[in-house]
């Protein structure tokens, strides 16, 4: 597996932005990264957009969800009006990545409250709906 930084050869991902908090395992390290940066110019497999509950059908209201959608194209909108309506809370959908450079955008509901337990499930529901 190639360090995250290696993902986009076009210089855009600088490795001294992508300096670990924490130390991990180099195997997880290679299965899943937080970024901190433009997730837009990514070469990975697949990236997540953070959504507001019930919101699916509507225009992206957070600054990552609104450069997801904008560097993705018209065809990210259209899949997520045709995937979901009205998801609830912890819940996710996966769409093609269109004009990305990631492969899928896993689109996760994040919930309203700041409860771990909640946060905890929509984490698991971006990664199992990421691995399937």
């Amino acid at each position: 597996a190639k360090p995250i930084a290696e993902l986009c050869g076009d210089g855009r991902v600088a490795a001294s932005e992508l300096v670990p908090r924490a130390t991990r395992s180099p195997a997880a390290n290679g299965a899943v990264a937080l970024v901190r940066g433009d997730i837009t110019e990514l070469c990975v497999d697949a990236i997540v957009n953070p959504r507001d509950r019930g919101i699916f059908n509507s225009y992206p209201t957070g600054a990552a969800a609104r450069a997801i959608h904008a560097a993705a194209g018209p065809g990210l909108a259209e899949a997520m009006r045709k995937e979901a309506c009205n998801k609830p809370e912890q819940s996710a959908i996966i769409t093609p990545g269109y004009n990305l450079k990631a492969k899928i955008v896993v689109h996760a509901v994040a919930p309203l409250s700041k409860r771990p337990q909640e946060l905890r499930r929509c984490y698991s529901a971006a990664l199992d709906c990421a691995a399937r």
